[in-house]
């Protein structure tokens, strides 16, 4: 076991377990949103293939959690998967495009700087909310299971992999192709390195996951079109100026300072690991510009006001390549001392550096800050939902949600379990429990919009005309952090 742990992919992702259980027991919390709540609803009342309303992000973590039925643990639970997911991704996507031993310190380098750096909004959306970092890891650990060696049991361990990442997130299929491309461009296309295998992998798990997601019971023809040709430059250019803006000035800087500290690693190197770096730039650029493409060119990305959310892999890809120049560049450097004490050293030096920028960015864990960020971050209102005898949760979509947690968590602590539901956008799956019986019910109503008013209208009349609904006081928005992308962002 503990010779298992000092190879560095298992201590790698060691690492990322360590700090996705520490953030997990952080104030991350604090930006939890309707988006990030639902799949913990989804595992807590009424598990459903894929996200509710909704055909692209199939629910494989809300089914891991199912066994836990105790709202604030099974929360645990499912965001201490997806952050580990979304750190297992960034190394992942480092050792697919690094081919030598200096992908463990790029990757644990580019996992600190996203911590440290990237603008808190951005990353609990990629932590919490986006399904990117669990498709990511599952597909890119796919294509290392099979590129050396091609044995039947990896074959179909690698399937398995690749059919769950498909579900979890359809665009990971178009999304990985472009890598292996682009990782193919950085070796010259070398014929002997054709990567035809990979390829027909993530097709396979493509087709599946495209069989699945028409068969999805809500589905939005709209996600897998394209935006018409005429506008992809305008919706590149509209993506790379929101994700620069919106990933804030700290990561701006960073990753000027890191452009220009690959350029100057390029230039001092030679010979050999001269070609190795540049092969490395090569091809990270080329993926993170096929990935940004990707996203340009589809209709869904214009629908939602192009969002960061769209090009995060881009952007790790971006970052992942810069550190990885710096890092060959300074292993070419100190080859002339070379020493194991000096290579055990490094990979230290990087292994730490996680676990100091996860310390420095939330803080000492403990179940005490989770659970006041969670009563922070949720409304106000829901405090009296429980003493109102409230059974029903109406109104504005990035309010209710979190209403609904917070109740169904307050009345399990106080040994009191019971449901409450919510009516509003995204809440039709369950409609054959909160619609079956209105004549007990109790509705708060927490602002009204266009989808929460047709689902009470549609739930209350003509069966109960008379129904009297429970008007609760509006309170304050429930994410200051996201409002300008929750304005965007309506239909996710």
């Amino acid at each position: 076991m503990i010779k298992a742990f000092a190879r560095p992919l298992p201590l790698y992702l060691l690492l990322c377990a360590v700090a996705a259980l520490w953030i997990d027991c952080s104030r991350i919390h604090l930006g939890q949103t309707s988006d990030s709540l639902i799949p913990i609803l989804v595992s807590l009342q009424q598990w459903t293939p894929f996200y509710w309303e909704q055909s692209r992000f199939g629910m494989l973590v809300p089914l891991v959690a199912l066994p836990f039925d105790n709202p604030l643990v099974n929360l645990l639970v499912q965001d201490g998967l997806m952050i580990f997911s979304g750190l297992a991704a960034i190394g992942l996507l480092t050792h697919f495009f690094v081919r030598s031993k200096a992908w463990f310190a790029a990757a644990c380098g580019s996992c600190a700087g996203m911590i440290l750096f990237l603008a808190e909004p951005l990353r609990c959306d990629y932590f919490l909310a986006q399904p990117y970092g669990v498709s990511f890891a599952l597909g890119l650990g796919a294509l290392l299971v099979l590129e050396r060696r091609t044995t039947g049991p990896r074959w179909a361990l690698a399937l398995i992999m690749m059919l769950l990442a498909s579900w979890v997130n359809l665009a990971v299929g178009p999304a990985l192709i472009l890598v292996i491309a682009a990782r193919w461009a950085g070796q010259r296309l070398a014929w002997r390195r054709a990567p035809a295998r990979l390829v027909a992998l993530v097709l396979a798990g493509t087709a599946v996951g495209l069989i699945l997601e028409r068969s999805a019971p809500f589905r939005d023809p709209q996600v897998t079109r394209l935006a018409p040709a005429a506008r992809w430059l305008d919706a590149g250019a509209a993506l790379v100026s929101n994700t620069l803006h919106q990933s804030g000035p700290a990561y701006r800087s960073a990753l000027l300072l890191l452009a220009i500290a690959a350029a100057a690693a390029f230039i001092v190197a030679a010979g050999r690991r001269r070609r190795i770096i540049a092969a490395v730039l090569v091809s990270t650029l080329a993926g993170a510009m096929a990935l940004l493409a990707l996203a340009a060119i589809s209709r869904w990305t214009a629908l939602n006001g192009f969002s960061p959310r769209y090009v995060y892999m881009a952007l790790f890809t971006l970052q992942t390549g810069l550190i990885a120049a710096i890092v060959l560049a300074f292993r070419t450097r100190a080859a002339s001392a070379s020493t194991r004490r000096w290579g055990r050293l490094t990979a230290s030096t990087a292994a730490l550096s996680i676990l100091a920028a996860t310390g420095w960015t939330y803080g000492t864990p403990s179940l005490a800050t989770v659970r006041a960020s969670l009563t922070e971050r949720c409304e106000a209102a829901a405090d009296a939902i429980l003493p109102a005898q409230c059974t029903h949760v109406a109104g504005d979509y990035w309010r209710v949600w979190p209403a609904v947690y917070h109740a169904i968590r307050t009345s399990h602590e106080q040994g009191t379990p019971r449901n409450v539901w919510g009516m509003t956008y995204r809440s039709l799956p369950t409609q054959w429990a909160w619609a079956a019986d209105l004549s007990a019910a109790r509705i708060a109503v927490l602002g009204h919009d266009q989808h929460s008013e047709f689902v009470e209208k549609w739930g209350l009349a003509p069966a109960n005309p008379a129904k009297t609904l429970e008007i609760l006081a509006p309170c304050r928005c429930l994410s200051p952090f996201f409002h300008k992308l929750s304005a965007l962002a309506d239909r996710r």
